[in-house]
């Protein structure tokens, strides 16, 4: 099971999406081979990138950084897996690679950064166990997920962080989380070179949830969590440490991600297969903007009311594009239809 934490964030005046209800048709960016997922967009534009195989076996991906709206790679970096993001000043990459052995031999998430002007690698942490990682828009913090005391944590920490031996995260959440990309937000606190973000105070939708964001400045964290095992949509204040679960609970909701728009985009599959699903910072208003037959994970939105994803067909994963509809109403289906079948039962005694 997937799911992530992101940082979220919108423009001062709200992009809409274009009123078309459910988007019917995408566009294949990418589909070198059959493993391609977790596709970006830099914050300049200038950059999109996304996780593939590139032919490879199954266990392998690279992480591909190409000139947006082009699939011919500027950088490729080796071994990355699992997560990454671009830098808020969009000059870098942090990704994690398990490659180099630790020295007792085992291979452990390590947290990279790279240099998308010199084309220069540098690893930051030594056995981390970071699992996911995504970088926060004032430029100044990292977020990850990090597996210790046996269990899947999001900590915060500087962006020159080194997590060595004696290394110590300034922030921490112990609970069952899996997997997580994290996007910012900015809740009523001016910060430098982050006017664009989302004012929780300025906004109807976040004044309603009394509940949800916390009233001191802020960014705030969209994640999914591991409830009864399932993912459950949820943010947390980077401050307040509060956590709010805005997701159903019905079924695997992953891969969150805080667009412009102000909705929280994810994918789940309430009706057995994933397809990409919005609702506000409160919880209310789940809407659905996909039909797709065969599954539809990893949304994330840009300027023009597209959105990116990872499409799946034909047994393989491709980075696809499509319009941003405006989604229809949805209503969770009161039976969980899981996308797996039942294991086999024994019969006789």
């Amino acid at each position: 099971m997937k799911g992530c934490i992101v940082f979220g964030w919108t423009a001062s005046k709200p992009l809409l999406p274009k009123e078309c209800g459910i988007a019917d048709k995408t566009t294949t960016v990418w589909n070198k081979g059959f493993m391609n997922s977790a596709p970006k967009i830099s914050r300049d534009k200038k950059w999109w990138g996304w996780l593939t195989n590139n032919g490879d076996d199954f266990s392998r991906t690279d992480l591909v950084i190409a000139p947006y709206g082009k699939n011919d790679p500027y950088m490729t970096i080796k071994w990355a897996q699992t997560s990454w993001d671009f830098s808020a000043d969009s000059r870098k990459v942090y990704c994690i690679k398990a490659y180099e052995t630790s020295d007792n031999g085992s291979f452990l998430n390590d947290l990279y950064v790279a240099d998308l002007t010199t084309k220069s690698e540098r690893r930051l942490t030594r056995g981390g166990r970071i699992y996911d990682v995504a970088a926060c828009p004032d430029d100044q913090t990292i977020a990850c997920v990090q597996y210790r005391n046996g269990a899947f944590s999001i900590i915060t920490a500087g962006n020159k962080w080194l997590l060595l031996a004696d290394a110590r995260p300034r922030r921490d959440w112990q609970a069952i989380f899996r997997v997580v990309i994290f996007s910012c937000q900015d809740n009523g606190c001016a910060h430098n070179g982050t006017a664009g973000l989302f004012r929780a105070k300025d906004s109807a939708a976040a004044d309603s949830a009394k509940n949800t964001v916390a009233q001191t400045p802020e960014y705030m964290l969209a994640t999914t969590r591991c409830v009864n095992g399932k993912g459950t949509v949820c943010i947390v204040g980077t401050e307040s440490r509060k956590l709010s679960m805005i997701g159903t609970g019905a079924a695997q909701e992953e891969n969150p991600h805080w667009s412009k728009d102000g909705r929280i985009y994810f994918d789940a599959d309430y009706d057995g297969t994933f397809n990409i699903y919005s609702v506000k910072v409160d919880g209310s208003g789940l809407s659905r903007h996909t039909d797709a037959p065969f599954g539809i994970l990893y949304p994330f939105t840009d300027d023009n009311n597209t959105m990116l994803c990872a499409s799946y067909a034909g047994q393989e994963f491709s980075i696809a594009s499509c319009e941003l509809a405006s989604g229809a109403q949805y209503a969770v289906p009161k039976q969980y239809a899981c996308s797996f079948s039942d294991l086999p039962r024994p019969k006789g005694t």
